[in-house]
């Protein structure tokens, strides 16, 4: 047995099985759940000079089933000796929520962001390099 969900659709539905011969039926039920993946705006990429932060960098994150403030929003560097995970900081709790980098002091180098968005269910990401001269 295949289910598969309408194209486009979400929300839930109970499943129920029942098998039967001519002695005796047993069912079983189970619930599934069509949940639609949040949403994480682009993040420019940014170029700073050596010892400073980028600026602010806005984003916005949506999703059809979970309000905005109940998203999580998580970060990662690919370069933890250029940024590490103190050097990320996340602000908001809303729709617009925000970004700052902070490089270590008189490094230089590139770090991929990775930036999460998840509902507890689904997760979308968007990336962007932070260049440090």
């Amino acid at each position: 047995m295949t289910v598969a969900p309408t194209k486009g659709k979400r929300g839930s539905a109970k499943i129920t099985l029942t098998v039967s011969d001519a002695y005796a039926s047993t069912s079983t039920s189970f619930k599934v759940t069509v949940n639609s993946v949040p949403t994480i705006s682009t993040i420019a990429d940014q170029s700073i000079g050596r010892g400073r932060a980028t600026p602010t960098l806005k984003f916005k994150v949506s999703d059809k089933e979970t309000g905005a403030s109940k998203l999580r929003v998580t970060a990662r560097s690919s370069n933890t000796k250029l940024v590490p995970a103190s050097g990320i900081e996340l602000k908001g709790t809303g729709k617009t929520r925000a970004i700052k980098v902070r490089p270590v002091a008189r490094a230089t180098g590139v770090a991929t962001i990775t930036v999460t968005v998840s509902d507890g269910h689904a997760s979308a990401q968007t990336v962007f390099k932070v260049t440090v001269r």
